[in-house]
């Protein structure tokens, strides 16, 4: 039916070739190898060895054919096609494969018209008669419902097969996004040859998206938008490229976010991690620390993005905006007994450098937070406000918990409420504020952070950690950095696991899945665990991140690997309220016309 060679070696760099050079999104995999000796002795290929994870995914797969709307579905499809779908070793994940999309905009009928395509590079005879199938009943399928017979395509290159809707594959080598400059660029920021690829323009993006606003909303909304991304300083921005793929044994991650200087807007919050990290961040640990993550955060440094930003699509002065807002809500401080510039106080006082790390002395492998303030004194007196002005408020509602302090001696002071379930509790010492989750954890991090009990700096595993990834903790880390000994963490994350599937088996057994299987005896686990480092920083290009762990997602052992997104959230959360902010203005408009026309559009 097809005339396709087999390379001796797929790879997902020469299926680029075959994406057109105008493409605005790349989505591409290289597929799990089992020939591929990078492939083959990779931790993640021992970790399938030692789990039944494949027989796992096997079995969800035969429970869900069960359904009578996945089992019609099936039905009409041919046998060659239905039978890789059960699989369990995952034929169409074992090749590499491209998603392209070239345009997304609006049609005269007021439906999207997407111009995209679709590419795979078989590995053998098998997997050359999975995916013609599948690609045929595709075809047919968007033929009928989507898009007109002359607009989809079937692809069938020298090692290609593929479908392209309103699209075309590329020429020749020489004029594909595989081997253009922006590409090129890109990769010699990130990877030089990935397994993962992620890769968008981010400009085209917002131009297309802009569009469809328009078109769906309205001239006004889609202004409203243009207006939103200028004033967060996201037209500065350029390529956003995220990869991934084996190194060694290793899996390794590397993305780069094209984001120039100057950058205005709430962008400019980048800036911020530009900066070294001080060492001191990371001796507040010990060397039994098992988790820690060091970020730089200005907390002041981002409100007056964000709120700079919003008068700026407001086409008004930043500086007396930030004032405004500063002494806003001044009448309501009296009121409650604090003092009027009580936000201030606590914006400038607090320090821009944050450690987050888990230990066995804090509550028996709790976490801590520790940061050095800015200005003590001034920290102190607006806790010590807040602590009251909450008390009041809690006794007056009838609620039976007050936030209490307790002297341990030798100056220090911890303040607690004791939950039944939880007991927050902080304290100032030595210029630093410490949180944790009772005030047993917070008095371990004050005698954790004396440079006599030493630090995760002293700690064998960590050094080594660190040469192996090529960071010098004393001028290598700029931004963001985090450290997780998966081994002695996943100690804790395993048993919570396995109580987990214990939880889940009972409901799901009668359809023949043995979630069990999909949990690996801990005793292989810990012999493919190892170290986990990642870190963030930021140039004159833009914001780079990196990360080396044994296999994909296994800092999930951890447990917080949350805490490794506290600045993108950051950003989001700027962004989320300027976007508000359109919607405000929106609403403004649609008011606007109401009272003129005594309707709404």
């Amino acid at each position: 039916m097809f005339s396709v060679s087999f390379p001796a070696r797929a790879d997902l760099t020469r299926l680029l070739e075959y994406v057109p050079d105008d493409a605005a999104l790349v989505l591409g995999s290289n597929g799990f190898n089992p020939e591929d000796p990078a492939h083959s002795e990779s931790k993640l290929a021992s970790l399938l060895k030692r789990s039944d994870l494949p027989g796992g995914i096997a079995a969800v797969g035969e429970s869900l054919s069960q359904l009578p709307r996945y089992r019609e579905l099936l039905d009409r499809m041919p046998p060659s096609f239905r039978d890789p779908l059960g699989d369990p070793h995952g034929i169409l994940a074992r090749m590499p494969v491209v998603l392209f999309v070239n345009d997304v905009a609006p049609d005269p009928s007021g439906s999207l018209s997407v111009s995209a395509g679709l590419l795979f590079e078989p590995r053998n005879e098998a997997q050359r008669r999975a995916v013609g199938t599948a690609l045929s009943v595709a075809q047919i399928g968007l033929i009928n419902r989507h898009a007109p017979a002359d607009r989809v395509q079937f692809v069938n290159g020298n090692s290609c097969l593929g479908l392209t809707v309103k699209a075309k594959v590329a020429a020749h080598p020489d004029e594909s996004f595989g081997r253009s400059v922006r590409l090129q660029e890109a990769l010699a920021q990130t990877m030089a040859k990935p397994d993962l690829l992620m890769f968008a323009e981010v400009p085209r993006v917002l131009q297309q998206t802009q569009a469809l606003i328009g078109a769906r909303s309205g001239d006004g909304d889609a202004a409203n938008f243009g207006k939103v991304t200028s004033a967060m300083g996201l037209e500065g921005l350029g390529r956003a490229v995220w990869t991934a793929g084996f190194d060694q044994t290793q899996w390794r991650s590397a993305g780069w976010l094209e984001a120039p200087a100057p950058r205005g807007g709430v962008v400019s919050f980048l800036d911020q991690q530009s900066s070294p990290l001080p060492l001191e961040a990371l001796q507040v640990t010990t060397p039994r620390t098992t988790w820690v993550h060091v970020s730089r955060l200005n907390v002041l440094g981002a409100l007056v993005n964000v709120v700079t930003t919003r008068a700026a699509m407001n086409e008004g002065d930043g500086t007396q905006a930030l004032m405004a807002r500063a002494g806003g809500g001044a009448e309501e401080m009296r009121a409650a007994g604090l003092p009027e510039d009580l936000h201030l106080q606590l914006l400038t006082g607090l320090g821009d450098t944050w450690t987050f790390y888990s230990d066995p002395t804090l509550d028996a492998g709790g976490m801590a937070m520790v940061s050095k303030v800015n200005d003590p004194e001034k920290i102190a007196k607006v806790l010590a406000s807040l602590q009251t002005f909450a008390n009041t408020r809690m006794s007056d509602a009838s609620v039976p918990f007050q936030i209490t302090d307790l002297d341990m001696g030798n100056g220090i002071v911890i303040h607690a409420l004791p939950l039944p379930r939880f007991a927050p509790a902080w304290s100032l010492s030595d210029g630093r504020l410490f949180v944790a989750g009772s005030a047993q954890a917070v008095l371990s991090a004050i005698e954790n952070a004396r440079p006599e009990t030493g630090s995760i700096l002293d700690a064998p595993r960590f050094k080594e950690a660190m040469a192996r990834a090529g960071v010098d903790p004393a001028s290598g880390m700029t931004g963001g950095f985090m450290y997780a000994d998966l081994q002695r963490k996943a100690m804790s994350g395993y048993q919570k696991a396995s109580m987990l599937l214990n939880l889940i088996a009972p409901a799901v057994k009668d359809q023949g899945v043995n979630l069990q299987g999909l949990l690996p005896p801990l005793p292989g686990l810990l012999e493919d665990l190892s170290p986990a480092v990642g870190r963030r920083y930021v140039d004159a290009s833009g914001l780079h991140t990196w990360t080396l762990q044994p296999f994909p997602f296994s800092t999930l052992a951890s447990g917080e690997v949350l805490f490794c997104l506290a600045d993108p959230v950051v950003l989001m959360a700027g962004a989320g309220i300027l976007l508000q902010e359109m919607k405000n203005r929106r609403e403004s408009s649609a008011s606007d016309g109401a009272g003129e026309n005594g309707t709404h559009r």
